[in-house]
């Protein structure tokens, strides 16, 4: 089939064979660089002016669909995707230069937002080659002067590996970008645990789940709230662990686990509300959901075989299951 670009409809259209929704449609009137762009992204050169007209493909009744769909392209930037050569007509005619300077400049907030990105990442690259080339007592020797010019050092103390590292700080993003979706959506964290803990006891430590973060982010649960005394019981400092980790000075009850996470988004600015459910109202994700999946095993079958028994066995697959 050779190179291609992808347009991603603002609506998706309906196949009207077997009623399939269509997002999108390939094109090769462009780049054809596998790409995939949306109306208001730039997908051709500055002068070009023009209308492409393409036929949709249906992946669930494998048909090609007419009619046709016109891609309308005004200085570069897509500007809309019209089902007729009139209403294609009638976009470019309403575009306006006060129009593609919006689309212009929404363009340029982009680009900045993905230099942001690329910097942030390639920064993290970089400090990481830097931390693992030295030694492990090199880096239990390490001054806090020294320590301080590795921004991302919380994520590198606690992995043991390079990909470990990267690996947290991804997870770390995501949960971030996804809290920004959250706020947006303006709905209430409705956060639970599974830990049974006495009240007033001095320490502590929960791990905090809320099932659209676990799901969206794919992660067993999204915060650990950890008392002090249990910190300082375990020899560590806070800025020492992962920043998921969330201390308070508090002995437990169901206000302090509230109180440490609605802190810790307050401090990077999210105005969330936090709210406790059971864990019997809650959908079940993560730690929970591994655990509901464990509960319906059959443990007592043949399938599943001792530690014990496999460790004499020298760890083979044991035959016949």
């Amino acid at each position: 089939m050779g190179m291609y670009d992808r347009i991603r409809f603002d609506e998706a259209r309906e196949c009207p064979n077997c009623g399939e929704e269509i997002e999108s449609v390939q094109t090769k009137k462009f780049r054809k660089v596998l790409d995939t762009y949306e109306v208001g992204d730039c997908v051709d050169h500055a002068e070009e002016t023009r209308i492409a007209g393409e036929d949709t493909y249906c992946s669930n009744c494998s048909e090609r669909i007419n009619p046709l769909v016109y891609l309308v392209v005004d200085r570069g930037i897509l500007v809309g995707v019209a089902d007729t050569m009139e209403e294609a007509k009638q976009v470019l005619d309403e575009m306006s230069k006060e129009k593609l300077v919006f689309m212009y400049h929404d363009l340029y907030d982009r680009l900045r937002g993905e230099r942001r990105e690329r910097r942030k990442y390639s920064g993290l690259l970089k400090e990481v080659g830097e931390w693992y080339a030295k030694s492990e007592e090199e880096r239990e020797d390490m001054s806090p002067f020294e320590e301080f010019g590795f921004r991302k050092s919380r994520f590198l103390k606690n992995a043991p590996t390079p990909l470990q590292a990267i690996h947290d700080f991804l997870s770390y993003e995501k949960l971030l970008d996804t809290l920004d979706d959250l706020e947006d959506e303006k709905e209430s964290l409705k956060i639970y645990w599974l830990e049974d803990i006495e009240e007033g006891r001095e320490k502590w430590a929960v791990d905090v789940l809320n099932d659209k973060l676990n799901e969206r982010c794919r992660t067993n649960w999204v915060w650990t709230v950890i008392s002090q005394a249990q910190l300082d019981e375990e020899g560590n400092e806070i800025t020492n662990i992962a920043p998921w980790h969330v201390s308070t000075e508090d002995e437990y009850s169901e206000g302090a686990v509230v109180d440490a996470v609605s802190n810790w988004l307050s401090r990077r600015s999210y105005d969330l509300d936090v709210d406790v459910i059971s864990v019997e109202e809650a959908e079940g994700s993560g730690t929970l959901e591994k655990l509901e999946e464990l509960s319906e095993k059959d443990l007592e079958s043949e399938r599943y075989v001792p530690l014990e028994d496999w460790l004499e066995n020298g760890g083979d697959k044991v035959d016949d299951l």
